[in-house]
């Protein structure tokens, strides 16, 4: 398993680095969705295909030879990649990069801002989609099988609409706006469940808080990468998304062991003697809580990039990067003139 985390999260953090650096400036939400969609749908073919190979073979030798065949699939499309990269970047000069711990600390306040909310949010949909089969049947006395296809609704929404999300947030920037309006999806779809009565539900009633987690989630994954680029220089896109990946799985390794206590532990008389319904509002409301660190999170980042240049939220980032930078110069060529006209 580790093995398989290794190589997966160096894969998703050296393909967005690529992507920021072929499409920066450009389509880079779009091109950024379009990965997370392929992303979705492998996840549903390996879970489908290998559940149907079980089915039909009882082997699970066989199984793991499908994973095989997909792992070598991936390889060999990395080395096409890694062929055509190496032919469109051939006349760009060679730069030398050194990464140091000192370095990764001195990256600038949105990159931890970013880092934060994406771990906030991604806590609220990955570690909610596991406990969610089992809430549904728990709490609201949903059949096993419509609960486990309405708690994969929301990763597939997201998953569909991030390329169309991404194409929006290209065409009129505001990134910063589209993260916070995403958290507060995210805090009304957790709040709609956590203050539903216990006991059965309609689907209906229990599909429109999943929409909403799903549009939040496709929203917020088309705004939170691709504003990465245009926090620090190319030469550091790897490690800026290594550092929000590295952040976002300590998120996601602590989570589900918190609602694995909440769901187990206050259930015994000697905590606060719940049921397990009663258990499961909790763990709701323990999530609105990290929803709530996620919004904050982008409140801060809006503040911050309004008073630094709106980089993150123009609709041309690299303009008002460069305007900026040009400023900050300027102000301080004024600056030192004016101090030198105050000395004796």
């Amino acid at each position: 398993f580790f093995n398989f985390r290794l190589g997966g999260e160096s894969l998703e953090v050296s393909m967005m680095s690529l992507l920021s650096s072929w499409f920066k400036g450009k389509e880079l939400a779009f091109s950024l969705g379009v990965n997370l969609t392929c992303g979705r749908i492998g996840s549903f073919i390996g879970n489908w295909s290998q559940a149907m190979v079980f089915a039909r073979t009882e082997s699970l030798s066989k199984c793991f030879l499908v994973g095989l065949g997909m792992a070598l699939f991936s390889m060999v499309a990395s080395l096409f990649l890694f062929y055509y990269d190496k032919l469109a970047s051939k006349d760009k000069p060679a730069e030398e990069s050194t990464i140091s711990l000192a370095g990764i600390l001195k990256f600038p306040l949105p990159v931890w801002l970013l880092s934060i909310g994406g771990m906030a949010i991604n806590v609220g949909i990955v570690s909610w989609n596991a406990v969610a089969p089992q809430y549904f049947e728990q709490r609201f006395e949903t059949p096993a099988t419509t609960a486990a296809t309405l708690a994969g609704t929301s990763f597939l929404i997201g998953g569909v609409a991030s390329p169309f999300l991404g194409l929006m947030v290209d065409k009129n920037g505001k990134r910063t706006i589209a993260m916070s309006f995403s958290a507060f999806l995210f805090l009304i779809g957790h709040l709609l469940f956590a203050t539903q009565p216990n006991g059965h539900l309609g689907v209906g009633e229990i599909l429109f808080p999943t929409i909403l987690l799903g549009i939040g989630y496709g929203l917020f994954e088309s705004s939170i990468w691709p504003s990465f680029p245009y926090t620090v220089d190319e030469r550091q896109y790897g490690t800026a998304f290594g550092v929000a990946m590295g952040i976002q799985n300590i998120g996601l390794t602590a989570s589900p062991y918190i609602l694995g206590c909440i769901v187990d532990n206050l259930t015994e008389p000697t905590f606060a003697g719940l049921d397990k319904r009663g258990a499961y509002v909790m763990a709701s409301y323990f999530l609105v809580a990290v929803t709530l660190i996620g919004i904050l999170a982008a409140i801060w980042l809006f503040v911050h990039d309004w008073n630094h240049g709106k980089i993150i939220h123009s609709k041309d980032p690299i303009k008002a990067k460069q305007q900026f930078e040009l400023e900050s110069i300027q102000n301080g060529e004024l600056a030192e003139l004016l101090i030198k006209e105050q000395q004796p």
